[in-house]
C-alpha cells in the first residue's frame, strides 16, 4: 500500500510539472514568435509598401508621401535594391523607414531554418550595403511564414510584421476598388498593405486625404511595433 501511495505522489508531481510547464512556458514562446498585424496607437495607421518591382512607381509614391509630409515603410527585396539602386536611395534621402522582405520572394512557409535564415541575411546585406541600413523589420512574401520563419527572425533581431488591410493591389489595378478596401472600416492601428502598381500611384492621395481627414497619424512600422 504504501509503495502504492508513493507512485501516486510521484504521478501527481510529474503532472504538476507538465501543467506548469504548458501554461507558462508556451504561451512566453509563442508571444516572442508572434507577428505585428496591428498596433494599438490612438488614432495611428503604418503605410507599408512591399517593393520588388515597380522603381518607376516607387520614386512616384516618394514624392506623394513628400508632398502631404507623411511617412510610410518600404519592404524592400534584396534583389530589387541591387538592380534599383538609385531608387532605393530615394528611400533613405527622404527620410522613409526600411524593412526587408527578403532577397528573392520566395515562400517562406516551405523553407527550413537555414534557408529562412539565408534569405534573411543575403537580404540584410545587400540592403546594408546599398543603403547603409541595418533592416529590423521583416515582412514575409506573400504573408507566408511558419517556425522556422519567425525563430530566424528572431535569430536575426527582426520584428516579423504582417497587416489588417491587403489592397491586393498587386492583382486587382480597379482605383475604386483599391480605395474602398485601404479606407473602409477605419481602426487605430491599421496596418495597409501596398505594392508599387500604377492603379496604387493614383489613389495614394486619396488614401492619405482620407486618413488624415479622420484625425489619423501616418506612423512607421518601426513606431506601430513599439505601441
Amino acid at each position: 500500500m504504501k509503495k502504492a501511495a508513493v507512485t501516486n505522489v510521484v504521478i501527481v508531481l510529474v503532472l504538476v510539472g507538465l501543467f506548469a510547464l504548458t501554461s507558462f512556458t508556451l504561451p512566453q514562446e509563442e508571444a516572442v514568435f508572434a507577428p505585428i498585424r496591428q498596433g494599438t496607437g490612438d488614432k495611428t495607421v503604418a503605410l507599408t509598401v512591399n517593393v520588388y518591382l515597380g522603381a518607376k512607381e516607387v520614386e512616384e509614391m516618394v514624392s506623394i508621401l513628400g508632398q502631404y509630409g507623411v511617412t510610410a515603410t518600404f519592404f524592400v527585396g534584396g534583389c530589387w535594391v541591387v538592380k534599383n539602386q538609385q531608387t532605393a536611395r530615394l528611400l533613405v534621402q527622404n527620410g522613409l523607414c526600411i524593412g526587408s522582405h527578403g532577397y528573392s520572394h520566395l515562400d517562406h512557409s516551405k523553407l527550413d531554418y537555414d534557408r529562412n535564415y539565408t534569405e534573411m541575411e543575403r537580404a540584410h546585406r545587400a540592403i546594408k550595403e546599398v543603403l547603409g541600413v541595418d533592416v529590423k523589420l521583416f515582412a514575409p512574401p506573400s504573408g507566408a511564414y511558419n517556425q522556422a520563419t519567425m525563430q530566424a527572425a528572431n535569430e536575426m533581431g527582426y520584428q516579423v510584421t504582417l497587416w489588417s488591410k491587403d489592397t491586393i493591389d498587386w492583382r486587382d489595378q480597379e482605383d475604386d476598388l483599391l480605395l474602398e478596401r485601404a479606407t473602409k472600416d477605419m481602426k487605430s492601428g491599421d496596418v495597409i498593405l501596398t505594392h508599387p502598381t500604377p492603379a496604387t500611384v493614383r489613389i495614394l492621395p486619396a488614401l492619405i486625404q482620407a486618413y488624415l481627414a479622420n484625425g489619423y497619424r501616418f506612423v512607421t512600422m518601426e513606431e506601430m511595433a513599439k505601441t
